[in-house]
């Protein structure tokens, strides 16, 4: 590394170097720029090698196409770093010019740098998931295998159950309407065995109740449970038509799902995320940051981050996507989890569930809430057009919006956006997008909506909106 006692000398360099060149003439040509350059040694701050310099760094911005000193981008060739850096004077270390004398050249290395200047170009962006013993997933599946019951029993079953638990309790209420008969605690004890917890570790709480009358006046008649508006997504980047980095966390929780179960070491709580360099087009290029936090039983670290990194890198590599860095259990220990380590609560992952924030996100969550919530169903049917209209044109990405006034069964509205511009919603669409039209479609009273809350509620051809 280049020594802290160098700098400040290497800032003496700097000022001087900096004061020749402000007097110089607003507009040089390109070669007295070139030769006062040369006048100069540039060294890196973080590494100390040299910095070379080529033409591609200075862009013209006088009338007559000259070059200033404010177009300078040193880049190292030894660290790979690079700084578009317009203030020479106040940005230290990130790039500190040392010794005077030596010719550089000006020319070497000019593929590579124009390889760095395109990656810094690059935009940077994030998404998570959490795996299936995250305490606010295991509030969604409570949810939704209640309303599985429900609707096993009772097709017509009117559920919109919400579920909070932490330290020790678990708190269900809403509003369900039907004539199932329910064992909520032997439901929930289910759910927390299956994930990996223990049943009796918690007290239950049955604080639900009978859906509104008033609502029933609407949704009786065929009109929508809810007002709200709903998004749906697709785009071709993988074979799910959902974004590559969405996918490859998908596919990551399901392994350490099944981690989980073969190794007592893995323990049901966690979450992961992607950074990401992504192009013009938003396509994930390389991933700069894989984040994972887990729970385990810290005996032996070095074995379980081995095994999980090494899943983690094989997922990628199916898709050719390189790994700059993984943090995993960046705070250095991950042994309290699930509700004892933190609240958890019915549709506070409504990114997570849909799109990873790759597309616009609705108002409503969908744990615990039947097919008449258009929250729900609305976001399914948004999301089946999306696909429909993205192979059908030839789209590289499409979104759709659906809106619903509550008792009404018409949508307010139907908007397609792509890539390719607005498509304009027929009147036959807007009779699809009714909400008995869109039960009867989707097959929504046969539906396994626990599964839904596991690991996404798109991508999996199990589902009959992703066909």
């Amino acid at each position: 590394m280049w020594r802290e006692s160098n700098i400040e000398k290497t800032r003496t360099y700097n000022r001087q170097r900096n004061l020749k060149l402000k007097n110089l003439p607003n507009t040089l040509t390109e070669e007295e720029w070139m030769n006062t350059l040369k006048e100069f040694e540039y060294r890196c701050a973080y590494c100390g090698e040299h910095l070379e310099l080529e033409k591609d760094h200075f862009i013209p911005v006088s009338k007559d196409g000259g070059y200033t000193v404010d177009n300078i981008v040193p880049s190292c060739i030894t660290c790979n770093r690079s700084k578009y850096n317009y203030d020479f004077f106040e940005w230290y270390p990130t790039y500190e010019f040392y010794d005077k004398g030596r010719e550089t050249n000006i020319l070497n290395y000019l593929g590579y740098i124009k390889q760095i200047k395109k990656e810094n170009k690059m935009k940077l962006f994030s998404n998570e998931i959490v795996f299936r013993g995250h305490p606010d997933k295991v509030c969604d599946q409570i949810s939704d295998a209640i309303l599985d019951e429900c609707l096993r029993q009772d097709k017509y079953s009117r559920v919109a159950v919400e579920t909070m638990g932490g330290k020790g309790k678990i708190f269900v209420t809403g509003e369900i309407t039907t004539n199932a008969k329910l064992d909520v605690e032997q439901i929930i004890k289910g759910v927390l065995v299956d994930i990996g917890y223990s049943a009796d570790e918690y007290e239950i709480i049955n604080n639900i109740g009978k859906q509104s009358s008033d609502i029933a006046l609407g949704v009786d008649i065929g009109g929508a449970g809810d007002q709200g508006m709903m998004f749906g997504y697709a785009c071709n980047d993988t074979e799910e038509l959902l974004p590559l980095a969405q996918v490859i966390l998908q596919r990551l929780s399901k392994e350490y799902f099944k981690l989980t179960k073969m190794f007592g070491d893995f323990l049901p709580d966690g979450k992961a995320q992607i950074t990401g360099y992504y192009d013009d087009d938003f396509k994930l290029t390389k991933i700069k940051t894989f984040t994972i936090s887990y729970q385990n039983t810290e005996t032996d670290r070095k074995i379980t981050d081995g095994l999980l990194k090494k899943i983690a890198i094989n997922i990628c590599k199916f898709y050719d996507i390189e790994v700059e860095e993984f943090l995993i259990n960046p705070t250095g220990k991950f042994l309290i989890g699930g509700f004892e380590g933190d609240a958890g609560l019915t549709g506070r992952k409504i990114v997570v569930d849909t799109y990873h924030s790759f597309a616009n996100v609705g108002g409503g969550a969908f744990s615990g809430k039947d097919y008449t919530k258009v929250d729900r169903s609305g976001a399914y049917k948004a999301r089946q057009l999306a696909i429909r209209y993205l192979k059908k044109h030839n789209l590289k990405w499409c979104e759709v919006q659906i809106s619903y006034a509550i008792g009404k069964a018409e949508p307010l509205a139907i908007y397609i956006d792509s890539d390719k511009g607005n498509f304009e919603p027929t009147l036959e669409l807007y009779e699809e997008c009714k909400p008995l039209n869109i039960v009867k479609d989707l097959n929504l009273l046969n539906c396994n909506y626990k599964k839904t809350a596991m690991f996404g509620h798109f991508g999996n051809k199990d589902f009959a909106w992703e066909n």
